[in-house]
């Protein structure tokens, strides 16, 4: 059954009702949006015919680092984590990346200046992180990282990380809201 311009809200949720209400905006772009407030996942079968799927990630301060651990999960063992799980995963991320931060501090100082007391500040739970931390996150997972943002054309690709260093390893691919939060999202061919 395809549905046109059919949005189910869960009206606790405002990210993905804003996210329903951009895509509305141009239904030709997509020929189904629905969400399932039972679960966490957002799909979209796009015009290309590519299955978008959003994972929703808890609001945390943490949301960075666990929809990054949640992909990796995802691409490493096709599934995904629980809750707690996903929290201690986070959490070991964000410890790697952040002393990948002080590693790579030649590279880091231009953009973050002084290095150590950032990624002293970074280590605790709850601090946003984002840029410099995508880029090291690239490098501890080996893996490459890309950036989608909505907007009333549909997604847009905002950032890559690891294109370089990681040529052949399937991304990791996030969706930024443009203001405080990343979901990860799935892009099935």
């Amino acid at each position: 059954m395809i549905y046109t311009r059919r949005v189910v809200n869960n009206s606790n949720d405002l990210y993905s009702s804003a996210i329903a209400k951009a895509l509305l905006k141009q239904p030709e772009a997509f020929q189904e949006a629905f969400l399932r407030s039972y679960d966490s996942l957002l799909c979209l079968d796009h015009g290309s015919g590519r299955q978008i799927s959003v994972k929703r990630i808890g609001g945390s301060g943490d949301c960075l680092f666990a929809a990054i651990a949640q992909g990796h999960q995802y691409l490493t063992h096709g599934s995904f984590m629980r809750t707690p799980e996903e929290r201690t995963a986070a959490a070991r991320l964000r410890q790697a990346v952040c002393a990948e931060l002080v590693r790579q501090k030649d590279m880091m100082e231009p953009f973050i200046g002084d290095v150590e007391p950032y990624a002293r500040t970074m280590s605790r739970q709850g601090v946003w992180g984002g840029e410099p931390e995508l880029a090291m996150a690239s490098r501890c997972l080996k893996r490459r990282i890309h950036v989608f943002q909505p907007d009333v054309a549909g997604l847009q690709a905002i950032a890559k990380y690891g294109e370089d260093f990681h040529p052949d390893t399937a991304p990791i691919t996030l969706l930024y809201n443009g203001i405080n939060h990343y979901d990860l999202m799935l892009i099935d061919a």
